[in-house]
């Protein structure tokens, strides 16, 4: 369960969010929204793809963690894997609550989390004031309301110049199943080297080149996450 509440200096006057060895304590999820800003940086360690949401069939970049719902082979002993963690990772256990009015979003706290408590972890606030780690937060939770809008640029222009053709995975498991992964979309190579001279330079403007690259290199990374299955089910078969 979830339960949102406005922050604020006196309510939470005490509260702190564990940082050190929390990362199993968050809602445990198998994949996530990335916005352009970060996309190349999680492309270099985890595969980064797009897919439509199931409310409007917009399509957005997501990066996956596993092969099954809720599935996260990037936990490890307590801690993640990987040298960089997406945006809605780090920010939790944060929202913005916007309550139908992007402008006038509000920060909220999911009390229910296990990582927010009293006892130790980083405080919201020092003195009535936002602590560095809360300053930190709202500037994460400010990039990733930012990147929501870069996306839909991007993704109109990719569209526009068909750049998006589906992936699908189908993968064997060392214990012998298997697994076919659909509704993942990645950039399409061929058409790629077709794109108008217009469109190119468009792409180059927005500075989206490096990002599209990125995404298409960072398909490899799925045999990472492979790996760390087989090893999840060796561990599981002993």
């Amino acid at each position: 369960m979830t339960k949102l509440v406005l922050v604020d200096d006196i309510s939470h006057k005490n509260t702190k969010v564990q940082i050190e060895n929390s990362a199993h304590l968050n809602p445990v999820i198998d994949m996530v929204p990335v916005v352009p800003s970060e996309i190349e940086k999680i492309a270099s360690c985890l595969p980064v793809f797009l897919m439509k949401e199931r409310e409007n069939s917009n399509f957005i970049f997501v990066t996956i963690f596993g092969f099954e719902v809720g599935e996260n082979l990037c936990i490890k002993d307590k801690n993640w894997r990987t040298p960089v963690q997406p945006l809605n990772i780090l920010r939790q256990p944060f929202f913005l609550d916007s309550h139908g009015n992007d402008k006038l979003a509000s920060l909220c706290i999911d009390m229910d989390n296990p990582r927010v408590q009293e006892a130790t972890g980083e405080p919201l606030f020092i003195a009535g004031k936002r602590s560095d780690y809360l300053e930190y937060i709202v500037s994460l939770l400010a990039e990733l309301k930012q990147g929501y809008e870069d996306t839909q640029l991007f993704v109109e222009l990719l569209l526009a110049n068909d750049l998006v053709e589906p992936v699908n995975l189908d993968i064997s498991f060392d214990d012998g199943s298997r697994r076919q992964f659909e509704g993942l979309y990645s950039i399409n190579i061929d058409e790629l080297d077709q794109v108008p001279e217009q469109a190119k330079t468009e792409f180059e403007k927005a500075g989206y080149v490096p990002k599209m690259l990125a995404m298409m290199n960072s398909v490899s990374h799925v045999k990472q996450l492979i790996a760390a299955k087989n090893e999840q089910l060796a561990e599981q078969a002993l």
